[in-house]
């Protein structure tokens, strides 16, 4: 079997609210495309928050799923991780990145 990334990334105004929301993303991902092999974040077996200073969609991006130097947190069967990523220049609404290795 393989695997394939997956990220969503969304707004929430806390941490707490962000679990939630990554939760319902994983819950309705399982509904949308099945709950075995879709590759898609469906896979996650959970949530890991890793707190720290918003990054870049693709600092988030290379912290979730490596680079060629550098192993990512993202483990296929392991649960997503979640990142805060700078705010909407726009709305200044905090954003999130959720990203999993996930089985296909």
């Amino acid at each position: 079997m393989g695997a394939c990334t997956d990220a969503r990334t969304f707004e929430a105004k806390t941490p707490l609210e962000a679990k939630k929301a990554s939760m319902r993303i994983i819950h309705e991902d399982c509904h949308e495309n099945g709950h075995s092999y879709s590759g898609s974040i469906g896979m996650a077996s959970g949530v890991h928050y890793c707190a720290g200073q918003p990054k870049s969609d693709d600092a988030a991006d290379s912290f979730i799923f490596g680079t060629e130097d550098l192993e990512g947190k993202a483990q296929k069967w392991g649960p997503a991780i979640l990142v805060e990523i700078e705010p909407d220049p726009q709305s200044g609404a905090r954003k999130w990145m959720l990203g999993a290795w996930c089985s296909s």
